[in-house]
């Protein structure tokens, strides 16, 4: 687990070195920025939300204190609601963008950085709500994780802000792809336009990674969902499906540069030109020394 957890972090890091530095996603400039959004939110909840539970699985206790159980949680509920509306957004993007819709072209760079801002202000929103009520934080040896108290004390708020911040854009996403699938079959992406080839294979590569990624999301969080609406509902949950839920997260965080490697030729080429190789370089030099 621990592992994984590396791992995801890890390939994240290198999604967002290599595309911030070297335009390795060549993707336009809003669908590029959404993914880079996607991986530091994914990088956040390796760092903040997966390590410190895999400590206190070791220790079989939690070990932070209660200021780390509260930053733990409320970190990790920004990270990963940022992550939901970041794909709901791309989404929704990519399968406007596909009509062909006039307002969508030349999108500023302003405007990307505002909507950036916009989706971690909203993706706040659960955690301020926690903290203006009475409800406490603390860590729950049967989730093997922090939680707080208001899923029992809240039950309404919570299932307002679970359909808002997590069933809306899962929606969202479900029927956004389903858009893009028909579309780029019916119109073969955007070939109604007069384009260039390479424009084409541009739009093409967006939307088999979008689409990948999306898929892969809303098959791994589902389980998450569940585990959410009991716990409102206070359902009976067996430990193992804490354990079986934490590590369906983990994967989907895991995957995401995997299938940026396998769908985006271009992510491909530079990740091994420019990480691989050059690590491979450096650690000759260290044995010619």
């Amino acid at each position: 687990s621990s592992g994984i957890n590396a791992e995801y972090g890890i390939g994240n890091l290198i999604v967002l070195y290599t595309s911030l530095r070297y335009k390795s996603l060549n993707m336009d400039r809003v669908s590029s920025a959404l993914l880079e959004n996607l991986a530091a939110a994914d990088l956040i909840l390796s760092i903040v939300g997966g390590w410190p539970i895999y400590i206190t699985v070791c220790a079989n206790s939690w070990v932070l204190g209660k200021v780390g159980c509260v930053f733990n949680l409320f970190v990790t509920n920004i990270g990963g609601t940022c992550e939901i509306l970041t794909l709901a957004t791309i989404s929704l993007y990519r399968a406007v963008l596909l009509r062909n819709l006039f307002f969508l072209r030349g999108v500023s760079q302003q405007k990307i950085t505002l909507t950036l801002i916009l989706l971690w202000a909203t993706a706040c929103i659960p955690s301020l709500t926690s903290l203006l009520t009475d409800s406490t934080v603390y860590y729950s040896p049967e989730q093997m994780s922090c939680t707080s108290s208001a899923y029992s004390l809240l039950p309404a708020l919570v299932y307002s802000l679970t359909f808002l911040l997590l069933g809306l854009p899962m929606l969202t996403l479900l029927i956004s792809n389903i858009a893009m699938l028909v579309v780029a079959v019916r119109y073969g992406i955007s070939r109604k336009r007069s384009s260039s080839a390479s424009e084409q294979d541009v739009n093409m590569t967006a939307v088999i990674t979008v689409t990948c990624v999306c898929w892969l999301f809303i098959f791994s969080w589902v389980p998450y969902v569940i585990r959410v609406m009991c716990n409102a509902s206070d359902v009976y949950i067996p430990r193992w499906y804490f354990t079986f839920q934490a590590h369906f997260l983990a994967l989907n965080v895991c995957f995401n540069p995997i299938i940026y490697s396998f769908t985006n030729k271009s992510f491909k080429k530079v990740v091994k030109k420019r990480v691989f190789d050059a690590l491979i370089e450096s650690v000759r030099n260290v044995f010619r020394r």
